[in-house]
């Protein structure tokens, strides 16, 4: 039974003298306000023991919607208070604490009040020092004009906030509100609306007029190449020899052995090095003090000795390359002369020896 209805049994005498007078309603007559207030009264009761707030909150809203009474208020703001809900808590049992006949309720009401005004979460909108004539300010589509520049308790949701100014550009934004106990302060920035763009206009096209093919152009009478001209020096003019390249040969070998010949010179004192090191750790007579030291010395000599053969390789091949570019220049055809040469260079290489074949037609 919901605190501040009539009763059951008040309902039930009501009804019988409505009967004794004949005034009783039709057969299929709907339930009184009060009647399905009271149902959604004790939905909402049964579904807060069973712990499921969304739903009994739901009822609880029904039912003062009906029949608003404060015993209902004050159940639907504990339910809100369950939700989270706690700026509509809050605010209800405020209501609660000041129209409430019964003391005790009314006492608990104003209790819980200032429990929850420690976790209230508030929200100031803020304008401009000098706010617009005509301002109009709506948080999810409820006008808050009023409560510009005041701290305004809210629940934790999403909120969407417009502002509106003749003269001025639309402002939006959305306010996502979710902590408890801090103030949210949000600053509402109105502009003045921009230049208006100049139409674009689109030119207009002139037709495309589609290109008219050129005739076929007739193809040239084939040119017969072969035979004399008619002029008569070329009638017994010789077929010109190719020219020779020798001469050409003969600097690319040389300049190979050139630098065959450096590179040699180079390994070969890289090798003298070695040498001289390893004399230096053992002495003349290559006899080392110790194991570690006679180690040292062979792989000294061991690198000199291999330097000292590759640079005789070297030495020896750039002399036979550089031999071989002389033989060539010196041989090569005087004059426009041409002839068919074919030079080649293929290297040689043993288990003690190396070297370079230079051979070819001349």
């Amino acid at each position: 039974m919901r605190a501040g209805t009539r009763s059951v049994a008040a309902i039930a005498v009501a009804a019988a003298a409505a009967i004794g007078l004949g005034l009783a309603a039709p057969a299929h007559a709907q339930p009184s306000a009060s009647a399905a207030a009271t149902l959604q009264f004790d939905r909402g009761r049964a579904l807060m023991k069973e712990k499921k707030y969304a739903e009994a909150c739901a009822a609880f809203e029904q039912s003062q919607k009906l029949d608003p009474q404060i015993g209902t208020l004050y159940n639907l703001a504990s339910c809100w208070g369950q939700l989270g809900k706690i700026a509509s808590a809050w605010n209800a049992y405020r209501e609660v604490g000041q129209r409430d006949t019964n003391a005790d309720r009314k006492k608990e009401a104003n209790k819980r009040a200032r429990e929850l005004e420690k976790r209230l979460t508030k929200l100031v909108l803020k304008t401009p020092a000098a706010p617009p004539a005509g301002l109009v300010v709506t948080m999810n589509g409820v006008d808050v004009t009023a409560l510009l520049g005041t701290d305004s308790p809210v629940d934790p949701a999403e909120y969407k906030l417009k502002a509106t100014a003749p003269g001025f550009a639309t402002w939006e934004t959305t306010a996502k509100i979710a902590d408890e106990g801090k103030t949210i302060t949000i600053a509402i920035e109105l502009q003045k609306p921009g230049p208006k763009p100049d139409p674009v206009r689109t030119p207009v096209k002139p037709p495309v007029t589609p290109p008219v093919a050129d005739p076929p152009k007739p193809k040239p009478d084939p040119v017969a190449v072969a035979g004399p001209t008619g002029d008569p020096d070329d009638v017994d003019r010789p077929a010109e020899p190719p020219r020779s390249r020798r001469k050409t040969y003969a600097v690319i070998v040389g300049a190979g052995g050139l630098a065959a010949l450096a590179t040699g010179l180079v390994f070969g004192n890289l090798a003298r090095s070695k040498w001289a090191e390893a004399k230096e750790l053992c002495g003349d007579d290559r006899i080392c003090d110790s194991p570690a030291t006679l180690e040292r010395g062979n792989q000294l000599a061991d690198t000199a000795e291999r330097r000292a053969r590759l640079s005789t390789v070297l030495v020896a091949g750039g002399a036979v390359l550089v031999g071989a570019g002389v033989v060539l220049w010196l041989t090569a055809p005087s004059g426009g002369t041409r002839t068919s040469t074919a030079l080649h260079l293929a290297p040689q290489a043993g288990p003690g020896h190396a070297g370079v074949t230079l051979g070819g037609r001349f």
